[in-house]
């Protein structure tokens, strides 16, 4: 995207020290996170990765905060809505922190001047239906919702967003993976990603099973 080019610049012509260490420590992030985002192409398609643990979601996004805010830069408030429940899931901490990250780039992105972009978490129930057996099974899901007030997504755009190499950006600006990367780790966790915007602003929401919530039922 526009974060790395935009420190390099900083970097050679800082305002001030601050500002020049700043940059620096964006620059590190941004060539961390494209070099992940090149690893996770060989992300094979399929459940599972090795590395998984038990995560607690809600200690990641505490964790990251500091992260977060460096990312996004002054011009851009970042609240949380945090509950009080459990949020545990089974997950690769490394790969769940990058899909948070991608979120995060692509709703700075979407912000001109200034803005706001929230965190939320939350359990939500479900029921799936194994289409084999006919089988019910009731199970709850985290949900992490990233929300922007930036300029939303149109609704032809929005069909094509998690196509790899796809951007809106001119060519060379920016690879068009992130949101491709952010589905094929949800798909690696048994989760999904979902996305709703309008004029006002965008919401994307990562979906990941909660551990030993799990039900089943017939119908």
């Amino acid at each position: 995207g526009t974060i790395k080019p935009a420190s390099q610049l900083i970097k050679r012509r800082p305002e001030s020290p601050k500002t020049h260490n700043r940059a620096k420590i964006i620059f590190r992030m941004a060539q961390r996170a494209y070099q992940m985002n090149q690893g996770l192409l060989k992300l094979p398609e399929r459940d599972g990765v090795d590395g998984q643990e038990q995560l607690d979601i809600k200690a990641l996004l505490r964790d990251n905060h500091k992260t977060f805010r460096r990312i996004l830069g002054s011009n851009i408030r970042l609240d949380y809505d945090l509950p009080e429940e459990d949020l545990t899931v089974n997950g690769d901490y490394k790969l769940i922190l990058q899909a948070l990250l991608n979120l995060l780039i692509n709703a700075k992105e979407a912000i001109t001047g200034d803005g706001n972009i929230t965190i939320k978490a939350n359990g939500q129930q479900v029921k799936e239906q194994n289409h084999k057996t006919g089988e019910f099974r009731t199970m709850r899901q985290a949900v992490i919702a990233v929300e922007d007030n930036g300029s939303g997504i149109s609704q032809d755009i929005r069909a094509k967003i998690f196509e790899p190499f796809f951007s809106t950006k001119p060519k060379g600006q920016a690879a068009g993976l992130g949101l491709n990367i952010v589905q094929r780790i949800m798909k690696q966790h048994s989760g999904s990603v979902l996305v709703r915007a309008n004029q006002n602003g965008t919401t994307f929401k990562l979906c990941l099973p909660i551990l030993q919530q799990e039900v089943s039922d017939t119908q």
